[in-house]
């Protein structure tokens, strides 16, 4: 069975489970989060697991200024 999760930057694991479109729905909205400059997610990396493999990751900007 597959397994999905998103992590982003500080918050940590904001889903873990077996569905690829609400994964990829969070992905999208950390993401927006991130570029947003907004809360706890913002400027932070975002990347979406698939069975333990990097499926999608985004570069954010804290991590850009390194």
């Amino acid at each position: 069975m597959n397994v999905y999760e998103v992590v982003c930057g500080n918050v940590g694991s904001v889903y873990a489970g077996h569905n690829k479109a609400q994964a990829i729905k969070a992905f999208i909205t950390y993401v927006e989060s991130s570029k947003a400059e907004w809360g706890r997610a913002g400027g932070e990396d975002v990347t979406l697991f698939h069975n333990g493999e990097i499926a999608r990751k985004y570069i954010g900007s804290n991590s850009a200024a390194e």
